[in-house]
């Protein structure tokens, strides 16, 4: 719960900072216009760095699963 409330604040400073293309909680937000910003396309490092950020999640919580004590 903590992680997810940080990312969503650190979210929104990287936005105003303006480098919220490259952040990759803040992507989807300003993809939808939810950030106020109608015009932002998805670029190609925006979605690469979606698809890596997603890669990353989905292997390491694969190999927690796998490696992790389950009893």
């Amino acid at each position: 719960m903590r992680f997810m409330v940080f990312t969503l604040v650190l979210a929104q400073i990287v936005t105003v900072a303006g480098y919220g293309q490259f952040f990759p909680w803040s992507i989807p937000a300003l993809s939808s216009g939810a950030a106020g910003n109608k015009s932002f396309i998805v670029e190609g490092i925006s979605l690469t760095i979606l698809l890596l950020t997603t890669a990353i999640g989905l292997i390491s919580t694969m190999l927690w699963r796998r490696y992790a004590d389950q009893k």
